[in-house]
């Protein structure tokens, strides 16, 4: 992973995130090949819970590619802004992840 442009001072640096990724500690995936991956590797274990209930690997992938495809549609795409309001629940998750 490469950093292309610097919009402020930060102690995130290449060699910082070589690092990372080769101890593990994070992936160069997107979050939603991400989420993908898990809803077929564990599709109907539980995903993300909040007070109100939770939802499985599958059902926050569906949620993501519902909300992909609904920004497309409404003409979203690639270095648009893209703004919401949500309460701290597991939508949150679903919402981040189809911006991406």
């Amino acid at each position: 992973m490469q950093i292309a442009q610097q919009f402020f001072e930060t102690t995130l640096d290449q060699k910082r995130i070589s690092e990372m990724v080769e101890v593990g500690g994070w992936s160069d995936r997107f979050f939603d090949s991400v989420i993908d991956y898990w809803a077929k590797e564990r599709g109907e274990r539980i995903a993300v819970t909040d007070r109100y209930g939770s939802t499985t690997w599958h059902e926050l992938a569906v949620q993501v590619d519902e909300g992909s495809r609904g920004l497309l549609e409404l003409g979203g795409r690639a270095g648009g802004g893209v703004e919401g309001q949500l309460p701290g629940w597991w939508e949150f998750v679903g919402s981040g992840a189809g911006v991406v």
